[in-house]
């Protein structure tokens, strides 16, 4: 009988590798941080009336 050492962890529901859940997070983290920033930027143009952002604003934001 041969055992296969490569199999897809993918293809077990349920489980995961800490690393494939750890990238997840991550992903998910920059996702929501990317989502924000826009966010943020778009709410500060459309207040200030569509002006040009000045620097010191951008570093409040962050």
């Amino acid at each position: 009988m041969r055992v296969s050492y490569t199999s897809n962890v993918a293809s077990v529901p349920g489980h995961s590798t800490s690393f494939e859940r750890h990238l997840v997070f991550v992903l998910i983290a920059i996702l929501l941080l990317a989502v924000v920033s826009i966010a943020a930027l778009v709410v500060e143009v459309h207040r200030d009336g569509y002006r040009q952002i000045e620097r010191r604003n951008l570093v409040r934001i962050f």
